[in-house]
């Protein structure tokens, strides 16, 4: 009786445990082209249930293959076109979701996340949840028209560019047009730069682009219109006034030079005043001449005195 109300206990709590052993993920997901995605498989630990196995499988065209499993040794990915792009999440327990990197167009398929639990007594538990994942490219946005260096205004001649540009998922494909939209426009380029080389006057006018992907359906988007102009290059003119203004500057003097100038010339007066004097000058009055007379270093300066008067000479003689 015993080994009976065991067996029901373990098959009770067997039951128990295998209806809250339960995988939690989500059925449908989309994925942008190139971007990352995560695939969500998580279930809560119970105790005495140690998590054996890790298995995540793609089927696709009717054929299911393994692409990473997780063991006691670690983890594995078997398909050679996920290696590196695709690891299991373990840093909280109970998160087996799947990582996949740098999403191409063929990830797309249904994905099942298969996990087995291992009991004390050696029983194994295995719980599994599939996802519809699809990978969708990014539908163009509007495009930008950026010019050249010269800008809008450019010098007839020279060379100028307007560049269109859009965000999306590639390839992207572009159309130049000159004119107005919805008007007679006249389809230029299927390039993404528009080059005028050299630029010349019939080139002025209205230019817009248009970009296009395809995302789930073909998408096309256009851009502002913008207005290239061609600028000329003219000589600059000289005028009678700005004649007269060239010839005052070059006939102007510098006041700074008519001052030395004036400093010098006192000086020589100065000088010739004194070598016609027959009286010695007095020092303090020619304070101003020793500092207008510049000094070298290393250069005497002789002081010649004047000649005595005549009435000295007669008195020298009758002595």
């Amino acid at each position: 009786m015993e080994k009976v109300v065991r067996a029901v206990v373990l098959v009770n709590s067997f039951l128990l445990c295998n209806a809250i052993l339960d995988l939690t993920g989500t059925h449908e997901i989309e994925g942008v082209w190139k971007s990352s995605t995560i695939l969500p498989c998580i279930y809560v630990p119970i105790e005495d249930f140690n998590q054996a196995t890790v298995v995540w499988t793609l089927e696709r065209d009717q054929t299911r293959v393994t692409i990473i499993q997780r063991d006691l040794s670690g983890d594995h990915t078997l398909l050679t076109q996920y290696r590196g792009r695709v690891s299991i999440q373990k840093e909280i327990p109970g998160n087996v979701s799947l990582q996949i990197k740098k999403l191409e167009i063929p990830d797309s398929g249904h994905y099942t996340c298969k996990v087995t639990w291992r009991a004390q007594n050696d029983s194994l538990i295995t719980k599994e949840v599939t996802t519809t994942f699809r990978v969708v490219k990014v539908a163009v946005s509007k495009p930008i028209i950026t010019p050249g260096h010269l800008g809008l205004a450019v010098p007839e001649g020279a060379r100028a560019s307007l560049t269109c540009s859009a965000r999306g998922s590639p390839p992207i494909s572009y159309r130049w047009f000159k004119g107005e939209p919805g008007g007679s426009a006249v389809h230029l380029s299927n390039q993404a730069e528009l080059v005028f080389d050299p630029l010349q006057s019939s080139d002025v006018g209205k230019y817009y682009c248009q970009a296009e992907n395809r995302a789930r359906s073909l998408v096309t988007e256009q851009s502002d219109v913008v207005q290239l102009t061609v600028k000329d290059l003219q000589e600059p003119r000289i005028t009678s006034n700005s004649i007269e203004t060239m010839v005052d500057a070059a006939t102007t003097p510098d006041l700074e030079e008519d001052e030395d100038l004036q400093r010098t010339t006192h000086t020589s007066r100065r000088i010739e005043d004194i070598s016609h004097s027959t009286t010695i000058p007095d020092f303090e009055e020619d304070e101003d001449l020793n500092k207008a007379m510049p000094t070298t270093a290393g250069t005497e300066v002789t002081t010649l005195a004047p000649a005595a008067p005549d009435h000295e000479k007669d008195e020298g003689r009758d002595g």
